[in-house]
C-alpha cells in the first residue's frame, strides 16, 4: 500500500494526486479535528517505536546470545 493510502486509511491524512489537490484538500488538512487527533495518535505509536540505535543493539545482542 502506498504511504498516502496508509496515512488515510489511518484517517490521519489525504490521498489525492498532486495534480488534483483542491485548496478545500488543504484547509480541511490543517482544520479538521479528526485528522489531526488522528496523527497525534499515529505520532505516539511512532515515538513509542524502538529507535535505530535500540534495534542494532537487539540485533548485535541477538547475534551473540542467540533468542
Amino acid at each position: 500500500m502506498r504511504a498516502p493510502a496508509n496515512l488515510e486509511a489511518r484517517g490521519c491524512g489525504l490521498s489525492v494526486p498532486p495534480h488534483r489537490i483542491t485548496a478545500a484538500d488543504i484547509t480541511r488538512l490543517i482544520t479538521d479535528p479528526d485528522l489531526a487527533a488522528a496523527a497525534r495518535a499515529v505520532a505516539a505509536e511512532m515515538a513509542a517505536m524502538p529507535g535505530p540505535g535500540d534495534i542494532a543493539s537487539r540485533l548485535a545482542d541477538l547475534a551473540r546470545h542467540g533468542s
